[in-house]
This record gives structure tokens, sequence and C-alpha cells, in this order.
């Protein structure tokens, strides 16, 4: 059982350390914002709780250690820095290789930031010392102000089946201060109705306490998503008497019945202290009026903390429909529902192709309604799997920050189009080219502070990443405003390698293309960030296995744009059906413009090159049947499928174009995954077999070989 629970607080530990940094690094940049302070704190606390009860005790106590510094903060003892920002951003480095699957950290590590921290916070750690610290810190709670909260407690019904005991929360409310609890019985069903494991019950607390209100709210941490929850601010000890209060709110309690405002109202007039000067309005007042909405001229006198009162239920309302709204499900269980998608897929064509070949009108109604019903089956099964493009790039804020600091440069990192949503699989596998990207932006675009300077640019370098829908695909622009590429530089190193002749002309974009390839590079100098040209040629790979494409555009002093074109997903997309010779092949319907008719008197029309007439435009094309081997009769009519490639239109001449056709991606066998111009196959509704087109892989062959006017 515990490995269960400690399954399901590796999961909810990953998703609070990515908050938790992208909380400190917008905490970093404004450090008085109270906000992303209880973000931080709440983290924190979550994890140490968390991780002790699933028996983490190195991660329970490096946790502690870290509230212990921010709750300072939170409470004015301690002042929010940049170096303690910094220091948590190391601490959630290694806690997150604490939950990782190796469990390996860097225990030095570890302790020299617990050690800072604690100098930080100025924790005495000897014995005696311990002890007077002890004695100052009761000093000083017997001396707080000692306040009087209302605190309404609504448990969900499920909060028993999801671990909570409602009974120890009031427990450890009893430690903080002398309470007055009332409970409310009134949603409790009939005996037959009754369900033994859901919680009916619900509470009003007046507790008189010298903690805050963030302490009292503190103790429903765990439980806040799980509950309506409201603590409010009555009195403090400086304007009441607040022992008598008590008094009389307990002889005032009764079984089933919170106390109104009204009656609190009444019990607080009886025991206001009397106040030499003009009594100034007092927080039981405000609070009271503002809930019963009185009079204007008594609302305007209320200072602004009576706005905090309502911030708590508003924000757990939020809460509340957040969680409403999400459902938390292994993503192993969304692959087995697309794969069965998949499937159903398969056999709607399977009936669809056998429906067309009988003369059966309920036949064929049933097989139409079955195909509608599978088509929204499918789209939302895809959409499960969707997940915005802003959990991607919210990784990099940090690699902005970091490399800034490495490279001595100043640079702020952009992003926009974050609610653009992909595939999960597609932007799991752009983490690593995009490090990439960003790192090439930082080490060769951007300039130097100074360089920058002197020709007039703002003193901080900027990368933007940007988001959004083009057709069926997603559009990623990684642009930095530094100097841009050495078209002259990469000329020269091109034709160093013999990648082109020196009197041979070749365009910026064609040469732009160079610096993909494997140990391209035009650094003058490797450095530990970028400079032995194996980045790029990696990014292009693995954009490419993700059937998308990159392209460059830089201009001299002005900067550089990195463009990523991909699918939206990798399961199931719509595919144009063709067939050449006995096989069937289907190509990326999203990469299809058009289709042409070919004949044989075409062929070498153009001066012998590969050159097909669309509207007076000349366009290349590649014969697949050549490509393929086939030697089959060839038809005298054929088709030229038209598709984009690098923002060119190139043709593919097929034997016959077949129609539109729902393609669910198989992977090929280890002996045919490695092929060039084939990226996966799918199963028709007859259950033969249909290749997979990678028109990228076999434009690029197309190239080498020289087939491409």
């Amino acid at each position: 059982m515990i490995d269960q629970f400690k399954a399901a607080f590796f999961e909810e530990a990953a998703e609070l350390l990515e908050n938790l940094e992208t909380s400190l690094l917008d905490l970093e940049n404004d450090l008085n914002n109270r906000e992303l302070l209880e973000s931080v704190f709440r983290v924190m606390h979550t994890l140490k709780g968390s991780a002790g009860m699933v028996e983490l005790n190195a991660v329970e106590a490096f946790a502690h250690e870290l509230e212990t510094a921010f709750d300072k903060v939170r409470d004015g003892k301690l002042q929010m820095t940049d170096q303690l920002t910094s220091l948590t951003l190391r601490a959630k480095d290694q806690i997150q290789n604490m939950i990782s699957e190796s469990g390996d950290y860097d225990q030095q590590e570890v302790q020299e930031i617990i050690r800072l921290v604690k100098n930080m916070v100025g924790e005495k750690t000897e014995k005696s010392d311990v002890s007077e610290e002890r004695t100052d810190v009761k000093e000083s709670q017997e001396k707080a102000v000692k306040k009087l909260f209302a605190i309404h407690f609504k448990p969900a019904e499920t909060l028993l089946i999801n671990g909570s005991n409602p009974f120890f929360l009031l427990e450890e409310l009893q430690e903080l201060g002398e309470c007055t609890i009332i409970m409310n019985a009134s949603r409790v069903p009939d005996l037959e109705s009754i369900a033994p494991e859901n919680c009916y019950l619900e509470w009003q607390i007046i507790i008189c306490t010298a903690k805050t209100h963030n302490d009292l709210e503190d103790v429903f941490i765990f439980v806040v998503d799980d509950c309506e929850l409201n603590v409010r601010e009555l009195a403090d000890d400086a304007g009441y008497d607040l022992e008598e209060i008590q008094k009389d709110l307990k002889d005032l309690t009764t079984d089933d019945t919170f106390l109104g405002d009204a009656e609190l109202q009444s019990v607080f007039d009886r025991h206001k202290k009397q106040q030499p000067e003009p009594p100034q309005p007092t927080e039981p007042q405000k609070i009271i009026q503002k809930t019963e909405n009185s009079a204007p001229k008594t609302v305007e006198n209320k200072p602004a903390p009576a706005q905090n009162i309502n911030a708590t239920p508003e924000k757990s309302a939020v809460r509340k429909d957040a969680k409403e709204a999400t459902i938390r499900v292994p993503s192993g269980r969304l692959d087995e529902l697309v794969n069965l998608v998949g499937e159903l897929v398969t056999l709607n064509a399977r009936l669809t192709q056998h429906t067309l070949s009988q003369d059966d009108q309920e036949l064929t109604g049933i097989s139409e309604s079955l195909d509608r019903l599978t088509s929204q089956l499918r789209n939302s099964a895809l959409n499960m799997r969707m997940i915005p493009v802003g959990t991607l790039f919210s990784r990099f804020s940090r690699l902005a920050r970091d490399l800034g600091r490495e490279l001595n440069k100043d640079i702020e990192l952009f992003t926009s189009g974050e609610e653009t949503e992909m595939d999960k699989t597609v932007i799991e596998r752009l983490n690593d080219p995009m490090v990439h990207l960003i790192r090439n932006c930082a080490d060769h675009g951007i300039e130097s502070t100074e360089d920058r300077i002197a020709k007039g640019k703002p003193a901080n370098g900027t990368i933007s990443l940007t988001a959004q829908y083009s057709g069926a695909h997603v559009m990623i622009q990684i642009k930095d405003d530094g100097k841009g590429l050495d078209i002259e530089a990469i000329r020269a190193k091109a034709i160093d390698r013999g990648l082109i002749d020196p009197d041979t002309r070749v365009s910026d974009t064609e040469l732009f293309q160079y610096v993909f390839h494997s140990g391209f590079s035009t650094a003058k100098q490797i450095t530990k960030v970028s400079g032995r040209g194996v980045g790029l040629d990696v990014v292009r790979r693995t954009i490419e296995e993700l059937r998308g494409t990159i392209t460059l555009f830089s201009e001299p002093g002005v900067g550089t744009t990195f463009t990523l074109k991909l699918p939206l997903t990798l399961a199931i997309i719509d595919g144009l059906l063709v067939s050449i010779g006995d096989g069937y092949y289907v190509l990326p319907l999203s990469s299809v413009h058009e289709c042409l008719e070919f004949s044989r008197a075409q062929v070498g029309t153009y001066q012998y090159q590969n050159l097909v007439n669309l509207r007076g435009k000349l366009v290349p094309y590649i014969n697949l049947r050549n490509m393929f081997g086939v030697t089959t009769e060839e038809p005298e009519i054929q088709q030229v499928v038209i598709a984009e490639i690098n923002n060119q239109h190139i043709g593919f001449v097929v034997d016959n174009v077949i129609g539109q056709h729902q393609t669910v991606i198989k992977s090929l066998g280890k002996i045919s995954q490695d092929l060039e111009g084939l990226s996966g196959a799918t199963i028709m509704g007859n259950g033969s077999i249909a290749l997979i087109l990678d028109i990228f892989g076999i434009y690029k062959q197309a190239l080498q070989k020289g087939e491409l006017a």
C-alpha cells in the first residue's frame, strides 16, 4: 500500500516542483509579491507533509528547513532576497533528484544548502541557545496580541473516502488556542439513505489565539480542495475583552445552530473596552457590517485589510470549480484508450468497405451512424492527450536565467501562445530540441551587454517563444534579437567541408540549412554551452522523427528565428490513400495541397527535368514508382500529389489517388524502422497494409540523388 501512496506522491511532487520553480523565478523579479511567497510556502509545506506520510524522511527534513525560512519571511522576521530564491532553486533540483527513479542526489550539496539556509534565518544550534530561543519564542507568543477568529469548515462528502479525518483537524485547532466548536448535522440524511463512508457534518469554530490568519488556514492545507473554508478575523484583545466574549459565546452555543453575525455583534457590543480616544471602526464592526450589507457610510470607513476577509471563500470556490473540471488519469490509461480507439477506427473502415459492396439500405444507415460516432470518439480520445504548450515553455525560464548568469549576459525570456495544445508525446519529445535551440540563441545569438549597448540595442537580450495553430500543425518559433548568423562564415565553412563549390551560387536560405549538418559549426571557440556543431543536428533529427520540419531565418544585427512545424498528434492522422503498382501508401493529408492528372507525355517536357506545370508555375516532382523500384505496368494517366516541404511545392507522382483515409499509425518492425522515406504503417479496411510515407525523407533522398530540378 505504501508503494501505491509513493507513486501518487511522486506524481504530485513532480507537479509541485514545476510550480515551485515558476513561482521562485517570478518571485526573484518581484521580491515583495505576497501571493508568490505564499505559493512557495504552500509547496514546501505540502512537500514536507506528503513526504512524511510516505516515509521519505530525507525529503521531509529538507523541505522543513526551507519551509521554516519562508515561514519567517511570511511573518516579517526574514527579508526575501535573491540569495534565498537561488538557494531554494538549488534545493528544488536536489529534491527532484531525491524523488527520481534512481533516488541519487548530492548529499554534500543538500548539507551545504541546509547550512546556508540556517545561517540565513539565524538559527542557533547549540543546546543553550536553543533553550534561550524557545524561551524567547514562548514569551513572544504570550506577549502577542490575541485575536478572535470565526472559522466555517464544511468538508466535501468525499473527505473521508480521500483519507482525511476532520476530527484530527479540529484537534490541531484546539492546540492553537481556546476553541468554541459548534457542529451542524442538518445534512445527515435518513438512515435508509445514509452512506457510512460519506461526511455530512460541518463546523463553526470560534477560536481565541495569538496565531495569525495564515497559521489557521495552514491547518486545512491538505484538505483545502475538499472543503469549503472561511477563516475571518472578528476582534482583537486591544478593543475587546475576549475572555468575556468567549464565555458568552459558549452560553449561546446550541447543537446544529451556527452563531449568526447579529448574535456575534451583540456579544461584542457588551464587551467593548472603553477607549480614551473617539472610537475608531474596529475589526468586528467592519466584518459584521460588511456581511450584513449595512449603511454605505459605515462601509466607507472600512480599512483596506477588511477586503481580505472574503478572499478565502473566493479562492476556495475557484479551487473547488477547478477540481470539478479536471480529474487526474495516468497517461498509460489514455494511451490504452487511444489504442482501442485506433482498433475501432480500423474495424469501422472494414465495415464501411463491406457495406459498399452490399445493397442494403439498413446496413448502410448503421454504418454511417457508426462512422460518425467513431469520428467523434476519435477526436475526444485524442483531445484527452492534448496538453498546453505552456507546460513546456514554463521549463525554460530557469534555463534562460541560468544561461544568462553562466554567460554573463542579461537575457529575458518571453512566451506567448502557451494555451496552444499538442499531443502529450510530442511535447515531451520537444524538450531536448528546445533546450538546444535556446542555448544556441543565448550563446551564439545574443551579444554581450557591452556590445549591445555599443550597437544602440537594449542592454537586455531577449529570447521569445511563441506557439500558434497552423491547420493540423502547430508552429513554434524560437527567436532572439541578437547579432544573427554570419552568412560568409557559413559559406566558407560549407566550401571548406566540400558541401558546395566555391563558384556555385547558393541562396541565403539554402546556406542556413547547412548549420543543421552534423559537426557543422562556425563558432570560433567551444564553450560549455555550445560550439561543437552537434546540437542543431540532433534538433533536426528529432523534429523529423516527429514528422515535423524546422526552418531558419536570420538577419544580420537583428536576430535569428527557428520555426518548428509539428503535427498536433502522432497517434491517428487524416491521410491521403494512394496506390502505386500493387501497393497502397498514405501521405499526411495536412501536407497535401492538391492533386493533378499526369500523363506519360509530360515526362521530360521541360528539358528532361522532372517538372510539372501548376497553373503557369513549374513544380519539381518525384516519381515514387522509380523511388520504390515498382516494375509493374505503368498506367497511361497518373496523378501528381502536390505537397509543401520547407515552404516549397513538391510533386509526388503516384498511379492512383483513392481518397481520404483515417490512418491509425502503427510502428514498423525493427528491420524496417530505419528505412528512410517511411514513417509507419496502417491497416486498411480490407485487412491489407498501407505504408505511411515520410515525404520529407523522400524529398531528402531525391535531393541527394540529384533527381530534383
